[in-house]
C-alpha cells in the first residue's frame, strides 16, 4: 500500500487495514498443532496441560509489560484499562494438577515486542486482546476435552468468551482513534506483527503428543 493509499484510509476502518496487513502472521498461528487438535478434539490431557503452561509463561511476562505501557502512555485516561490473565491461568495451571512450585516456576517469555509509542501500544493490543474473540470460539473445545477427561481448568478460556466482546471494542477505539497520521498507522502495523511473531515463536516450545508404543506412526 503506497503512502497516498494509507491517507485514504478511514480512521474509523483502519483496523479492518490493520488485520489486511497482519494476515500472513494471523493465519500462521491459528495454524500452529496445538490449536489444530484443539479444535478436532484429537488434543490430549498432557498436550493441553503444556500448552496451558506455555500461555501462562507467556502472559506471566507479557501482563507487567502491557499494564507498565499503559500507564506510561496514559491509555487509562482514554477509556482502555488493561486486564492480567495470569491468575487465571495460574488457576487452570492448579486445576490441571500443577502445585505451587511448578506455576511460579514456570519459565517467562523473555522476547517481547518492543513499544515505543502509544500507537505501537495500540497494535500490540489489537493482537493481545483480539486473541480473546479467537480464545472464545476455542472454549467449547477445550471444555470437551476436560469433560472427556474428567478434569477442570478452562476457566482463562471461559473468560475469554465473557470478556472478548467488551475488550475488543475498547480495543478498537484506541486503535481508531489513534490512526490519524501515516506515522501512527505504521507503528501500529509492526507492532502488530511483531506482536503475533512474538506469540508464534514463544509457541514453538510446544510439544505434540508422542505416539504410544506400538501404535503405527502414520
Amino acid at each position: 500500500m503506497t503512502t497516498r493509499q494509507m491517507d485514504r484510509v478511514r480512521p474509523d476502518a483502519f483496523r479492518l487495514e490493520l488485520r489486511r496487513q497482519t494476515r500472513g502472521e494471523h493465519e500462521a498461528l491459528d495454524r500452529h498443532p496445538a490449536f489444530a487438535a484443539l479444535m478436532d478434539g484429537t488434543l490430549s490431557l498432557d498436550g493441553y496441560r503444556r500448552l496451558m503452561l506455555l500461555f501462562h509463561g507467556d502472559y506471566s511476562a507479557l501482563d507487567a509489560a502491557l499494564e507498565a505501557d499503559c500507564e506510561l502512555f496514559g491509555l487509562a485516561a482514554a477509556g482502555f484499562r488493561y486486564e492480567a490473565r495470569t491468575g487465571l491461568l495460574a488457576d487452570d495451571l492448579a486445576a490441571l494438577g500443577f502445585d505451587d512450585v511448578a506455576i511460579s516456576g514456570n519459565p517467562a517469555a523473555t522476547e517481547l515486542p518492543r513499544l515505543g509509542s502509544r500507537a505501537a501500544l495500540a497494535g500490540a493490543l489489537y493482537v493481545f486482546e483480539g486473541s480473546l474473540l479467537g480464545g472464545a470460539m476455542l472454549c467449547r473445545a477445550t471444555e470437551a476435552i476436560l469433560a472427556r477427561e474428567d478434569s477442570g481448568g478452562n476457566a482463562y478460556w471461559r473468560w475469554c468468551r465473557t470478556a472478548a466482546g467488551p475488550r475488543w471494542a475498547m480495543t478498537c477505539r484506541q486503535v481508531e482513534a489513534l490512526s490519524g497520521s501515516e506515522d501512527q498507522r505504521a507503528d501500529m502495523a509492526a507492532a502488530a506483527r511483531g506482536a503475533f511473531r512474538s506469540f508464534a515463536d514463544w509457541l514453538e516450545r510446544w510439544q505434540p503428543d508422542m505416539p504410544s508404543r506400538g501404535a503405527s506412526p502414520c
